[in-house]
This record gives structure tokens, sequence and C-alpha cells, in this order.
């Protein structure tokens, strides 16, 4: 198939399925997305640079939203701002805001309260000792472990 039929082919296509940039159930009950991409038939399956891709995205967002939300954060250092990062990316801005205690000690600069508040948490519990020890780490020093 020559490039230009197969641009061809992808606007026809595009045009007969419908483009759609989130999940959704097709006419046969089937879990589509993009343009008839059955997601129920034949799993997906991405490339590494999608990967990364996606993962840019998703942290760009998280740490957008978590500066738009938490803006001290902003005035951190870097690794704790990555700590923090990778929290709301972990849990969402939403549950991260639940963690009352441990934010208020962190906006303070009482470190060590603030990574104590992080491995008394049932996140701790549930992430497993090596992240959330990891995370704590970074909070209490201002350093990569």
């Amino acid at each position: 198939m020559t490039a230009e039929s197969l641009a061809t082919l992808q606007r026809t296509l595009t045009r007969a399925e419908g483009r759609r940039l989130t999940s959704y159930l097709d006419t046969t009950g089937n879990i589509t997305i993009g343009v008839g991409h059955n997601i129920t038939g034949r799993g997906i399956t991405i490339t590494n640079a999608l990967s990364d891709k996606l993962l840019a995205e998703d942290i760009a967002e998280a740490w957008s939203t978590l500066v738009l939300v938490l803006p001290w954060v902003a005035g951190l250092d870097e690794v704790r701002q990555q700590a923090f990062c990778e929290l709301s990316f972990n849990l969402g801005i939403k549950k991260l805001l639940t963690f009352v205690r441990t934010l208020s000690y962190a906006r303070a600069g009482q470190w060590d309260e603030a990574a104590d508040q992080l491995l008394e948490s049932r996140w701790a519990v549930q992430v497993g000792p090596t992240r959330s020890g990891r995370l704590a780490a970074m909070v209490r020093t201002g350093q990569q472990p």
C-alpha cells in the first residue's frame, strides 16, 4: 500500500469509526479507544517510547496540579519537590490532600514529623516499605536515598 493510499484509508476510517481519546464500549460491548482500536479483543501493547511519553505527560499533570493546589511546594528543594510530586502522581491530588498532618508539617519545614506521618499512613502499608521508606527519607533529608 502506498503512503498516499494509507493516508486515504486513515482518513476514511477516522470518519467512519470516529476518534475517541478515552476508552468506551463499542456497539458490540468491546472496550475500544482511538479509531476503533479493540482493546477487549486483542489487549493493548505500547512501545517504550509511548510509555515514556505518557509518563512525562502524567508527571507534568501531577506537578502542575500539585503546585496549583499547594503552591508552597514550588519553593521546596528539588528532592522534596520530587517526593511530593511522586506522592501526587501515586495518590492523586485529592487523596494527597487527606494527608493533612504530613502536609502541615512539610509546609512548616518540620521534615522529621512530615516523614514520620507518611510512614504511619495506610498508604505506607499499601505501597510497602521500599517505596514509603524512600519517599519518607527524601522528605526527611532533602536528599536522594
